[in-house]
C-alpha cells in the first residue's frame, strides 16, 4: 500500500460529521428514547392491571362466599323452623324460590363478568 492510499482511507474515515449527520442522529436517538419510554409505561400499566385483576377477583370471590353463606344460613332457618328473638322464623315458599333462583343468577353473573375481565378476548392482529 502507498502513503497516497493510506492518507485517503484516514482521510474519509474521520470525516467530522456534518450538521444535518449531527441532527439526524440526535433525532434518531431521541425518538429511540421515546419508544422506550413508551414501553416502559406500557408495562407499568400492565402490572398495574395484572394487580389490580388480582385484587378484584379475590375480593368478588369473598363477596360471592358471603352471599352464598348467608343464603345457606336462610334456608337453615327455614328449614328447622328456627325461632329467634321470640319470633318463629318462615318464609313463603315463593319467597324461598326467588332467593335460590335470584342467587343463582347473581353468583353466575358475577361470575361471568369476573371471568370475562380476568381473561378478554384479545383482538389477532
Amino acid at each position: 500500500m502507498s502513503d497516497a492510499d493510506l492518507e485517503k482511507i484516514e482521510s474519509s474515515a474521520f470525516e467530522p460529521p456534518t450538521p444535518d449527520k449531527v441532527a439526524e442522529l440526535e433525532k434518531n436517538e431521541l425518538e429511540v428514547d421515546q419508544e422506550k419510554e413508551t414501553k416502559r409505561l406500557q408495562n407499568l400499566a400492565l402490572k398495574q392491571d395484572i394487580d389490580l385483576r388480582k385484587d378484584f377477583a379475590w375480593d368478588i370471590f369473598y363477596l360471592i362466599v358471603a352471599w352464598l353463606f348467608l343464603v345457606f344460613v336462610v334456608l337453615l332457618l327455614q328449614g328447622f323452623t328456627a325461632t329467634i328473638c321470640a319470633h318463629k322464623f318462615g318464609l313463603s315458599d315463593s319467597v324461598v324460590l326467588a332467593l335460590i333462583s335470584g342467587t343463582t343468577v347473581n353468583v353466575l353473573g358475577i361470575f361471568l363478568i369476573v371471568v370475562r375481565y380476568l381473561f378478554p378476548t384479545r383482538a389477532v392482529s
